[in-house]
């Protein structure tokens, strides 16, 4: 980790550099943003700055970039089989608090700028289901808004994707997910 401080002016600057082959993404993340909803070694790296007099004030002025890339682990707190036939029939509210969700690669790049990251190659693989998205993430505001291109197997290697993508939109806590027609 590199990080490097200014406060000679009003409004203090900083920069960090986090570059990681093989850290535990689940104490990464507690320590990044106190969930630790991703299992399994992370690799990553992480360049921001920002400026500002509270930590509010630094998140929205936030810009920089972001790789990651986790194998063989799972995300905690989410069904993703399950979650992914629902949203075929229904609007989900969250990501269904029970359940896990192993995964062979979980990894996406992001452009952060003003607090705000965006992406467009976040790809989830593993336990029967493919899950390709793209759009933004509010840092400040805890909030997701995605395109979603979820597929399930189907019997040996044959995925299945939906006809339409997913919307998932809302705190990151507890989004809206749901398919993407009029």
């Amino acid at each position: 980790i590199d990080l490097e401080l200014d406060g000679t002016s009003p409004a203090p600057l900083f920069s960090a550099r986090l570059v990681s082959e093989n850290a535990l993404a689940s104490e990464l993340l507690k320590g990044f943003t106190g969930h630790d909803w991703l299992s399994g070694p992370l690799r990553a790296d992480i360049s921001l700055s920002g400026f500002g007099t509270s930590v509010a004030a630094i998140v929205s002025t936030l810009k920089g970039a972001a790789t990651f890339k986790a194998e063989n682990g799972a995300l905690s707190h989410v069904d993703g089989k399950a979650l992914v036939a629902s949203v075929t029939q229904e609007i989900v509210e969250g990501w269904g608090a029970d359940g896990v969700t192993p995964f062979t690669a979980f990894a996406g790049s992001f452009t952060i700028a003003d607090g705000i990251a965006e992406t467009t190659d976040l790809k989830f693989t593993g336990n029967g289901i493919t899950v390709e998205a793209s759009g933004h993430v509010d840092l400040l505001r805890r909030a997701v808004d995605l395109t979603a291109l979820p597929a399930i197997a189907m019997g040996g290697d044959k995925m299945v994707g939906l006809p339409v993508p997913v919307v998932i939109r809302g705190p990151w806590r507890a989004p809206r997910i749901y398919p993407d027609v009029a």
